[in-house]
């Protein structure tokens, strides 16, 4: 599986690093602008990804991609101080930010006012939502005008849908939101940013940072990104049967991006009489070119034909369909190929596969 990290190079307000500070120095107040990009769209090169993220809704208004903003926190001046002070609002009562938090404070904060709003008490998606956001659905780089000061949590999302179908649990067991474009599958954590903020010092950003507040914000979110899986369908079709014991077929399948391979499976069919059979592989990355070899044609049977797809390309949506005809052969005793291949036994439910055996040789009788 792909795994990689998107990383903004410029300011990223959010809760990594000292972003903020139980108290904060009050160069700013007033109203703030904020807007939101899935990615350092200035620094990304991957144009697929970038059509993914930043391309156009169905109602074409704005980028598919959206987001909702909730407010987790007041920000407001001290009174005897030149600071800003945090006051939890009433959708987040139990936020508290001690002066000493760290960065794991900061991810718990925004792990909990998450679940707040999407889980109920038994850690399962709401029904309906009680909390309503701030601001609902807006596209990705929209510049929003007249936010108050404040600590803001930013929900990452395919705009018009259904909470239910874009929220995800990440191995960790964290909530997380998780977007399908052509090529990959985006999964965003919920993420804390401040109004106002600082601009950032290599990538970071400290209320020790030099220069003033920012009333004018830019985030750069961070998804993890994973290849899109999708399905191909192997079937054979045995035209005649007339064997004492079950005939064996293997495949081999193989996928391809920019010339290097990316998957590799061997997979086998029993029968026990003439017949159809399919085999369905859910797990193939989208966009890449497949091939599929019957490396095995079972005992006593001859090759009659093969239907390869007019284009092997793994789609999201539907599956590549491989047809390979046999019919049966007396004559035909099989060919030693299989010794190739060891098929390990499962457990439960698993019956079993092939695996490639790399210690064997080319010949040999099948086992």
């Amino acid at each position: 599986m792909k795994k990689k990290w998107i990383r903004a190079a410029l300011a990223l307000a959010c809760v990594f690093g000292a972003l903020l500070a139980a108290q904060m120095l009050a160069g700013a107040q007033g109203p703030c602008t904020l807007q939101v990009y899935p990615c350092d769209v200035k620094n990304t090169e991957d144009e697929a990804m970038l059509s993914d993220l930043m391309g156009l809704g169905e109602d074409g208004t704005g980028p598919r991609l959206g987001f909702d903003l909730y407010k987790v926190a007041d920000m407001a001046p001290s009174q005897t101080m030149d600071t800003y002070g945090f006051t939890p609002t009433e959708d987040f009562p139990d936020v508290e930010i001690p002066e000493d938090i760290t960065t794991a404070g900061w991810q718990e904060i925004a792990r909990q006012a998450a679940e707040r709003i999407f889980w109920d008490g038994d850690g399962k998606v709401k029904e309906a939502l009680a909390l309503e956001p701030v601001l609902k659905d807006k596209p990705m780089g929209d510049k929003l005008p007249d936010l108050e000061p404040g600590l803001y949590l930013v929900v990452a999302h395919e705009r018009g849908k259904p909470h239910k179908e874009y929220l995800g649990t990440a191995q960790d067991g964290k909530l997380v939101t998780q977007f399908q474009g052509e090529e990959n599958r985006y999964t965003f954590l919920p993420e804390l940013i401040t109004l106002p903020t600082k601009e950032a010092v290599d990538g970071e950003i400290n209320t020790a940072n030099p220069g003033g507040w920012l009333n004018d914000v830019v985030v750069y979110l961070k998804p993890q990104v994973d290849d899109a899986k999708g399905p191909i369908r192997i079937t054979k079709k045995l035209l005649s049967y007339g064997h004492d014991s079950p005939i064996t077929f293997v495949f081999r399948v193989q996928a391809f991006k920019n010339d290097k391979m990316v998957y590799e499976k061997v997979v086998s069919m029993d029968f026990t009489q003439a017949g159809s059979q399919s085999i369905t592989l859910e797990d193939l990355p989208v966009g890449a070119l497949v091939t599929v070899e019957e490396i095995y044609s079972g005992a006593s049977c001859k090759f009659v034909e093969r239907i390869d797809p007019e284009d092997p390309t793994v789609h999201l949506e539907f599956p590549i369909e491989f047809t390979f005809v046999n019919d049966f052969d007396n004559t035909n005793k099989g060919h030693g190929i299989l010794n190739r291949f060891v098929f390990v036994k499962g457990e439960g439910d698993d019956k079993g596969h092939w695996v490639l055996n790399p210690e064997a040789g080319e010949g040999g009788e099948a086992p």
